[in-house]
């Protein structure tokens, strides 16, 4: 995305704050678990952007304490966490780098084809012998969990 069409960072008005907390106030009548309820239900609802946009807001006024300061830092976390979110880290591990814990199932590579393997030994093996010139693995993902 080009540095013209990024949305430019703006801090929330006094209303646009208060609107927020009050739709979801926490009361001093809650219980721990309550609140934790509310701030998790806060939370979960909010887009992805709202999310990060929260986050530098708290954390322009951690770092700074509300100083006029507040906005440049709160910026400079937006458009980091849109990098981080832009350029995700490969869930490939290289064998050079790191080997699975042993009797571990994982899913491996040799950079042209992939399978079902578990660390045993010296090496990768399948059902039916041993995965040659393996380069990288990655954990098996965790199935998606039905609601």
């Amino acid at each position: 995305m080009k540095r013209e069409e990024q949305e430019e960072w703006k801090p929330l008005s006094f209303d646009e704050a208060y609107e927020r907390v009050r739709r979801t106030l926490i009361t001093e009548e809650m219980t721990d678990k309550e609140r934790l309820e509310m701030l998790k239900r806060r939370y979960e609802s909010m887009t992805r952007e709202e999310q990060i946009h929260n986050q530098a807001t708290n954390y322009g006024y951690a770092v700074t304490g509300g100083s006029t300061m507040r906005p440049p830092v709160s910026k400079a976390f937006l458009e980091g966490a849109k990098w981080a979110d832009a350029n995700q880290p490969s869930p490939w591990i290289s064998i050079e780098d790191r080997l699975p814990e042993e009797h571990t199932n994982v899913i491996v590579t040799d950079g042209s084809n992939v399978a079902h393997c578990i660390k045993y030994g010296d090496g990768f093996y399948t059902n039916v012998g041993k995965c040659r010139n393996v380069t990288h693995w990655m954990p098996i993902p965790e199935l998606p969990k039905e609601e």
